[in-house]
């Protein structure tokens, strides 16, 4: 099995899969088990924008999860060497983080991971790991990388700063070891014009302790200086600039035919909006500039209610559909106040027209718990997968879309757990002929406010 690499107007445009009809069936789920999976907190898995499930090139599961019962919001990687039958904790206790985003290098076999440190003063952290394997290639132990700790971006005692959605792609195109682009968003609240950036910066990868050193990372599209006073460590490329009320949530995925960058985000205004815009191609980077930054849809598309109050943190990474050459991006809406909070897609086509909007699912009023769900593409059907959580007990529920258009019937995936339901039923489309599905319980254990993780799978045919 090969890894997953950084390779990684309206129009009503609909194609789909060429080969045979697809299907999905025989959901089975069991809780993982581990002490950490056992004690999750409310963000024990994070949002899909950050791809919680990583897959290596032999075949193994890791995820990144957050304890509850640690103190300092610890995060360790759990993994499954058998197709997530069994799950093992990497025995790391990382804490003062906030969330982070992982990139696996088939190349090194090693692991890049953008942090959020719970601190402004900390900010945003890149730090790699080296996992260890036996004969088999079973994972037996995932460490952090020595010397490997670098501050792309933090506080100084001159600003106000916040920060949101660490992002990272692993590149094997670009250097002998890969390149990493990693991307997030930066607040400055007090005595600025424009108070938001999203902010990106990159290494053509030694492998070596210069990755730690911030005057080796270039900016990937030109080199900017800042708008809102606190400059990052690194060189950068400032991808939006904004006077918004809140900050701004990015997500980001890149088109394998043409490898350029396509960022999907939350404009963070008064009356918040889906907005988008690609970075293209030139020979090693994307200095040849970006498109227009382009409205996908006001999160209030029609009514006078706004129902679940932050579906900016809900947007999807942003898939390749290689069978209709599109890029793919989940979001949360409020498409009326009879239909409420609505879960669904948007397609960018290779000539950047957008396609409508695709309502997978609407809860009918103000929804009991968040609009959350995830997406992902399936090369071999050519079918993308959509996942969502129903409203008043919120299930997990999974439909297939051959382009623009839904296939079969929609699949209850997981309703065992009561009174509450799960959380953002996050997926992997194929691993041994089965789509991977992760979320936490929403029950709260004991009144601990702890939540327990689980693993499952439904069989493609």
């Amino acid at each position: 099995m090969k890894a997953l690499t950084g390779l990684s107007g309206l129009s009503g445009e609909v194609g789909g899969g060429t080969g045979p009809p697809a299907s999905l069936g025989s959901p089975s789920f069991a809780y993982q088990n581990t002490i950490f999976t056992n004690d999750l907190s409310s963000d024990g898995y994070s949002w899909a924008n950050a791809l919680p499930i990583t897959i290596d090139q032999y075949g193994k599961i890791i995820a990144l999860c957050q304890r509850h019962n640690a103190g300092t919001k610890q995060h360790n990687f759990v993994y499954s060497n058998d197709f997530g039958a069994t799950w093992v904790d990497a025995g790391l206790t990382s804490g003062f983080l906030e969330r982070g985003m992982v990139a696996y290098d088939s190349i090194n076999d090693l692991l890049h991971v953008c942090w959020n440190a719970l601190a402004s003063t900390d900010g945003i952290i890149y730090r790699r790991y080296s996992i260890t394997r036996d004969s088999l290639q079973n994972i037996t132990a995932i460490a952090a990388v020595a010397g490997i700790n670098l501050q792309l971006d933090f506080e100084t005692a001159a600003t106000t700063m916040s920060y949101q959605h660490p992002l990272i792609l692993w590149l094997s195109d670009i250097g002998a070891n890969g390149a990493i682009l990693c991307v997030w968003s930066a607040r400055n609240a007090v005595g600025v014009a424009n108070k938001n950036e999203i902010r990106a910066s990159m290494r053509v990868l030694s492998n070596s302790v210069a990755d730690n050193t911030a005057a080796n990372w270039v900016a990937p599209v030109t080199a900017d200086l800042t708008s809102i006073v606190q400059l990052p460590q690194v060189v950068y490329s400032a991808l939006v600039v904004n006077n918004a009320a809140s900050i701004a949530y990015p997500s980001i995925g890149r088109k394998a035919s043409t490898k350029d960058v396509y960022l999907c985000y939350a404009d963070g205004a008064n009356t918040t909006a889906w907005r988008w815009r690609r970075l293209r191609w030139n020979v090693s980077d994307w200095s040849t500039g970006m498109t227009a930054d382009t409205l996908i849809t006001a999160f209030q598309r029609t009514g006078t209610d706004t129902g679940y109050s932050l579906k900016q943190q809900l947007g999807s990474f942003v898939h390749n559909d290689t069978v209709n050459n599109r890029m793919i991006f989940g979001l949360a809406t409020w498409k009326s106040d009879v239909l409420g909070d609505t879960w669904g897609f948007v397609g960018i086509n290779s000539d950047d027209s957008l396609t409508a909007l695709v309502d997978a699912y609407s809860a009918g009023g103000v929804h009991s718990f968040a609009p959350v769900g995830d997406i992902c593409f399936d090369t071999t059907s050519g079918r993308l997968v959509v996942s969502w959580l129903t409203t008043a007990i919120e299930y997990a529920q999974v439909q297939l879309y051959n382009g623009l258009s839904s296939q079969g019937s929609i699949i209850t995936a997981y309703s065992a757990v009561s009174p509450n339901g799960v959380d953002i039923p996050l997926l992997y489309p194929r691993l041994n002929g089965k789509l991977i599905m992760m979320f936490r319980d929403r029950v709260d254990q004991a009144g601990a406010s702890l939540y327990r993780g689980l693993a499952g799978v439904l069989t493609w045919s």
